[in-house]
């Protein structure tokens, strides 16, 4: 399959009430896109949401300019289909595309971070949000796009050919710390924030760590994340853990009830207790949750 190749029969434009609804979405879905790209990109991305429409992706390939019309991640969440079997297909069409430049991919699997570190932010409102809001649809795109991350390391060393040898080679390792860097402990702090958020917000409802297939896939360098030791030399970046660490240990299941954020609470829990992790990190978490550190106003964002 080629993105030439796509099957625009799930556009249904002769079906006046999906195109009413299609269009009305449309609005809500604008502002994200057209923040940080002008008139003629952003309807690039809304003839392609509208109709199916894909950009002159040759013109495209010949700017290096950034954000792209249609990334990657806007390729697969602006398709009216949510089946991960209609998504996939389309996930290594694009993938292994010719047409495509190297940054519609790159800039298109960054996604990841926004979602974990916007969505236990401080944002209050999709119109404070800074970037597209993906929704429910967050999950989908996850288990896609980073189902097999040895499929998209290997695709990364052939589509960044640009340039000598040493300027490849230092991009390639630019872009995979900025896919892949949100892995490892700093997932805790995240974590943490997520639990204070007001359970009514939409960003509390559709952040990733209600999955648990998201949390094993964050904990994955857990062994070997040398970084979190130099990271809690720092008495502010400790203090940060140390409130993350009691948030989850104390968060109150009772008064959450049963929802997902409860549930990844417990998952955590049991993760952390019978996880491989560093020395270093068990030894705070059970500093933590028996109460031999001083956590003040651990309930408070700052």
């Amino acid at each position: 399959m080629t993105l030439a190749q796509l099957d625009t029969s799930f556009w249904l434009t002769k079906d006046k009430a999906w195109v009413a609804e299609r269009k009305a979405k449309w609005q809500d879905i604008e502002p994200g896109i057209a923040l940080r790209r002008n008139k003629a990109e952003t309807n690039m991305a809304k003839a392609y949401y509208l109709r199916g429409k894909q950009p002159n992706w040759e013109k495209l390939k010949t700017s290096d300019k950034s954000p792209r019309p249609l990334d990657l991640m806007m390729f697969l969440w602006l398709h009216p289909s949510d089946d991960p079997e209609v998504l996939t297909p389309l996930f290594k069409a694009y993938m292994e595309s010719d047409q495509v430049h190297e940054e519609d991919i790159l800039l298109g699997l960054m996604f990841m971070s926004t979602e974990f570190i916007d969505h236990t932010g401080t944002t209050k409102s999709l119109h404070e949000y800074q970037f597209p809001y993906l929704g429910n649809k967050n999950i989908t795109l996850f288990r896609i796009m980073f189902a097999d991350s040895l499929y998209v390391k290997n695709r990364l060393q052939q589509v960044i050919t640009a340039g000598r040898v040493d300027a490849r080679e230092r991009k390639l390792a630019k872009a995979e710390q900025e896919i892949f860097g949100m892995l490892g402990y700093k997932h805790f702090v995240f974590f943490g924030a997520w639990l204070i958020q007001d359970s009514t917000s939409i960003f509390c409802r559709d952040c990733l760590y209600q999955y648990p297939d998201v949390l094993d896939w964050c904990m994955t360098t857990l062994k070997y994340d040398a970084e979190f030791i130099a990271r809690i030399q720092h008495p502010s970046a400790l203090a940060s853990y140390h409130k993350a660490l009691y948030r989850i240990a104390h968060f109150n299941l009772e008064q959450e009830g049963d929802t997902p954020r409860a549930n990844a609470v417990r998952y955590l829990r049991e993760l952390i207790e019978q996880g491989d992790f560093l020395p270093e990190f068990k030894q705070i978490w059970q500093q933590v949750k028996a109460g031999e550190v001083e956590v003040e106003k651990p309930w408070q964002r700052f």
